[in-house]
């Protein structure tokens, strides 16, 4: 027999939380016994139609509810489980049985937890979580390659992932005032259509340039932030940009368009200001590697960096390394007994060989790895993103490259080739290594000492 008073308590213990109280019939059917005022808030109905009727017309919905109790009273175990309400608001239900002397289930407790704003923090940060793992990646794959076209392909093709947009495009400081379009998707009329604008038609541009933050439009069609539309964007009503700065400077815009007024918020323009920090980067390095061949930082004889270019070039790779916190190595490598080549062929000979070692190291690693002639016969490879157990991998593949091959010695009276071997010295940054010239050093004596056990090996610091 079960005691009216106390199944009584155990609805009113659990006051602050809908609680109700179902009883097993003896045909099987789940009929309400009692429920707190709480519960009763919660489905919106008197107590006069809840108490008495069968648990699948109280509570929606009736299949799986009905499911529920009967699986806890069959199996007179708890069970737990989450569900939506209407108004968007999740709960978490604890249904217990309360089972007589005979060990027989005669009712079933239910409590209710409002969890919604705990199941709201839960998503917002799995999805700050997902955000920041794109952002990443994103980040690496913008800097694999220093071809600025490319670069901003790869920009417009992700920032979907980041906010949902109709078009976007991403436009640059021309000079003079004047900002280029130089990457545009989703536009009727293509790229054409908005390839030209003065900073000057749009008051949002002016904005950002004096704030260095970004700005979200509700309408543009009623906004006195936008007071000139581009032909071809006649359609577009809701707009989000962020300014693309690097040393506190705007070098252009990342701009997103859409149909449907208002479908930007505050959170968009968040995540799009970091999506264009990173764009930003990517594109001074692309620009800065495009400055750089055309500056006298080129070792003539090898068309690969002299050591002007190599730290010039370095020294900001190290720095964004160090301000993403991301991996960064060096290694060098030393002809085995090059002095012979020169000594057996003459010098004309021991600079081609040179000029296909070099050639032979840029084949061998990625766009994005910085390649020199340190001196002599010395050459640096600086590895962004990479740790030093992958820069082991690269060196152990440079050393075969060399090793495997002969390099061909074209004589006026014969044609020979030469074999040669390399010693290789591989670094990484670490938190006692934040410096290149430090870097480049630590890799110059492991290099020295894989020399001087006899070369033809990989040493790593």
């Amino acid at each position: 027999m079960f005691d009216r008073e106390q199944l009584a308590l155990l609805i009113h213990d659990h006051a602050p939380n809908p609680t109700i109280l179902v009883r097993v019939e003896p045909d099987g059917g789940y009929r309400c016994a009692s429920v707190n005022r709480a519960y009763l808030t919660r489905l919106g109905l008197p107590e006069t139609d809840v108490i008495g009727k069968p648990i699948d017309q109280v509570c929606p919905p009736a299949e799986m509810t009905l499911t529920k109790y009967r699986q806890v009273s069959e199996a007179r175990q708890p069970l737990q489980y989450e569900s939506d309400a209407a108004d968007a608001s999740v709960f978490q239900t604890t249904l217990t049985p309360i089972l007589d002397d005979a060990g027989q289930c005669g009712y079933v407790l239910g409590i209710s937890q409002d969890i919604t704003e705990l199941v709201r923090a839960e998503r917002a940060e799995r999805e700050r979580r997902i955000f920041a793992d794109h952002l990443r990646q994103v980040a690496t794959l913008m800097n694999s390659t220093l071809d600025l076209d490319q670069v901003l392909e790869q920009a417009l093709i992700n920032v979907g992932h980041v906010v949902p947009h109709d078009a976007a495009n991403i436009v640059l400081l021309n000079g003079d005032g004047v900002f280029r379009v130089a990457r545009a998707r989703g536009y009727a009329g293509g790229l054409a259509t908005i390839r030209e604008l003065t900073i000057g038609t749009r008051v949002a541009h002016l904005k950002m340039i004096e704030t260095k933050l970004p700005i979200v439009i509700d309408d543009v069609r009623r906004s006195a932030n936008w007071n000139t539309l581009v032909p071809g964007t006649e359609q577009m009503r809701a707009y989000a940009g962020a300014p693309l700065c690097t040393r506190a400077r705007v070098i252009g815009f990342l701009n997103l368009e859409s149909a449907t007024p208002g479908c930007f918020s505050p959170t968009h323009a968040e995540r799009l200001q970091m999506f264009a920090n990173l764009i930003a980067v990517a594109v001074e390095n692309a620009r800065l590697h495009a400055q750089i061949r055309e500056l006298s930082i080129v070792d003539e004889l090898t068309g690969i960096y002299n050591r002007r270019g190599l730290f010039q070039f370095g020294e900001r790779e190290i720095s964004r390394a160090l301000r993403y916190a991301r991996p960064f190595a060096a290694l060098m490598l030393d002809l085995d007994g090059f002095k012979r080549v020169n000594d057996t062929f003459g010098h004309r000979a021991g600079d081609a060989v040179l000029r296909d070692v070099a050639q032979r190291c840029r084949e061998n690693v990625r766009t994005i790895d910085v390649v020199a002639r340190y001196g002599g016969e010395e050459f640096v490879v600086l590895l962004p993103e990479t740790d030093v157990h992958s820069a082991q991998l690269v060196a152990e593949r440079l050393r075969q490259a060399i090793a495997d091959v002969e390099f061909p010695i074209h004589l006026p009276e014969r044609e020979c080739a030469v074999h040669l071997t390399a010693s290789f010295g591989v670094a990484g940054m670490h938190a006692q290594l934040l410096n290149l010239s430090a870097l480049i050093d630590t890799a110059d004596h492991a290099q020295y000492r894989a020399k001087k056990v006899g070369g033809n090996l990989v040493v790593v610091d």
